[in-house]
């Protein structure tokens, strides 16, 4: 049974989710890296559609979110760094029409860490860390007020269900 647990900071400006996985990191970096992985676990009780998939340095993910009640909205990631099965760094946003970061508008900025605890083919074990850092305290209250942090532990669960099931 995997653990997920969750974390915020009000002075650091952070929220975070982890988890101890008994998975190995391929399949956990699987999670990020295969764009229809991504679209199942993300986000929270949404249909995301991932349109683009880059997660080199400097990369872009475009993505389109469907909300339960009716609402589209589109959104992108700029990559910062990639080190396949060990970090991600990138920043999530609105898209422009370019389908492209919107940097005019607030961006969280989210760091993945990803530790091999155990490479045994009977018990393989990782852990698994995203922190979430939000450009003010403003935005972050904003995010906790509209359940952020309530839905950082369904993504914490819904990535273990993707790596139990499939």
């Amino acid at each position: 049974m995997s653990a997920v647990y969750t974390d915020k900071n009000s002075q650091r400006l952070t929220a975070s989710f982890g988890s101890h996985l008994w998975h190995e990191a391929d399949r956990i970096w699987n999670l990020w890296a295969n764009p229809r992985k991504l679209e199942r676990w993300w986000v929270p009780n949404n249909g995301v559609v991932v349109e683009r998939h880059d997660l080199t340095p400097g990369g872009n993910v475009a993505y389109t979110v469907h909300t339960p009640d009716g609402k589209v909205r589109r959104g992108a990631w700029r990559v910062v760094s990639a080190v396949h099965q060990k970090s991600l760094v990138y920043i999530d946003g609105h898209a422009n029409a370019e389908g492209t970061l919107d940097t005019s508008l607030p961006t969280v900025t989210y760091y993945l860490d990803l530790v091999v605890i155990s490479t045994s083919a009977s018990y393989p074990q990782s852990r698994v860390t995203v922190h979430a850092v939000f450009d003010s305290a403003a935005q972050m209250q904003k995010a906790l007020d509209t359940n952020y942090y309530e839905n950082l532990r369904k993504l914490g669960e819904q990535m273990v269900s993707v790596l139990v099931y499939g």
